[in-house]
């Protein structure tokens, strides 16, 4: 009898660990993170390409003014690195 018991509680065992390996694939939901964040960069890219258009529209030399400033500062700050004269 102990024999059969043995057996049974093995096979009982053996079918628990089968069902809890099924539910744990049928309920993994590793891939929402995944979705989650590329929806939420893409969502983020929308919103500054939209401010970028408006900031664009409202002020239409904003970010060419602004690039050129930037050219000209690393420039400057470039010809001084390597004239050596910077401290």
């Amino acid at each position: 009898m102990k024999t059969i018991r043995n057996i049974a509680n093995r096979i009982q065992l053996a079918v628990l660990n089968v069902m809890t390996s099924v539910r744990s694939l049928a309920e993994d939901k590793r891939g929402e993170i995944t979705t989650d964040t590329l929806g939420g960069f893409i969502i983020g890219i929308v919103i500054v390409a939209a401010l970028v258009t408006a900031v664009n529209v409202a002020l239409p030399g904003f970010f060419t003014t602004m690039m050129n400033n930037i050219v000209t500062k690393l420039t400057a700050l470039l010809n001084t690195a390597l004239s050596g004269s910077g401290t």
